[in-house]
């Protein structure tokens, strides 16, 4: 994405709410109210943020931690810096928000003040990457290396419970249309319950970075192109 006064830049995350978009990349956040033409917020964030949601009348920005580690807003313009640990993904529901990194969960109702739970390390399905919300239920997926990934759930940010391991790498998950989406670098992953889940396995030359949904379309990203899944 370009504004009038930088080259394209990387971005993160992305989400939309009150009427703006804002986008999270290293050390900057965006906005945007059509998508097309973005301008830069004027703050010095030492934070490589890397997951942005909108909820309650409230932006959150998670990232690598420290003194600016949760940045918030309730209109993606001024914000607020919040001393926090690293968060790889953040997520709203059922009045929560939740954000997930290596090990450890932390939820709050207004974005200020957070409670922090641990993770068991399960040979690394505790390294927790990626976070969305559905069916009444946190979903939050975890792994390194090629050990696989682990899938956990919780209704309230704080009791985790494993329910899945995967002989697969999770980069990104989302909920729509009544059912939980999951990016694979091997694989394309889905439930209606999140309990029980389908896999399908993807070309060898294809893996999934993203996925999210708009416009009536389930869509993935990946290392070439763009990829309209079926739903």
């Amino acid at each position: 994405m370009t504004d009038s006064r930088e080259k394209t830049r990387m971005l993160n995350g992305i989400t939309y709410g009150n009427g703006r978009f804002v986008a999270v990349g290293y050390q900057e956040i965006i906005t945007s109210l059509d998508g097309v033409n973005w301008s830069k917020i004027d703050l010095e964030i030492k934070n490589h943020l890397q997951s942005v949601t909108y909820g309650n009348g409230i932006f959150i920005a998670v990232g690598s931690g420290g003194l600016d580690g949760v940045l918030r807003s309730t209109d993606g313009l001024i914000w607020e810096k919040h001393s926090s640990y690293r968060h790889w993904s953040v997520c709203y529901g059922n009045g929560l928000f939740v954000a997930v990194g290596p090990y450890e969960a932390s939820f709050s109702s207004d974005g200020i003040s957070w409670t922090r739970v641990t993770i068991p390390e399960k040979s690394g399905g505790g390294y927790l990457s990626t976070v969305a919300y559905g069916n009444g239920q946190f979903i939050a997926a975890g792994g390194r290396d090629d050990l696989g990934s682990v899938l956990w759930t919780s209704t309230n940010g704080s009791n985790w419970r494993a329910i899945l391991r995967v002989k697969d790498h999770i980069s990104d998950m989302t909920y729509a249309h009544g059912q939980f989406f999951l990016a694979g670098m091997r694989s394309f992953i889905y439930s209606e319950d999140g309990h029980v889940w389908d896999r399908k396995l993807l070309p060898p030359d294809l893996s999934l970075s993203a996925i999210t949904y708009g416009n009536n379309e389930l869509v993935a990203s990946s290392s070439h192109s763009r990829i309209l899944l079926p739903r």
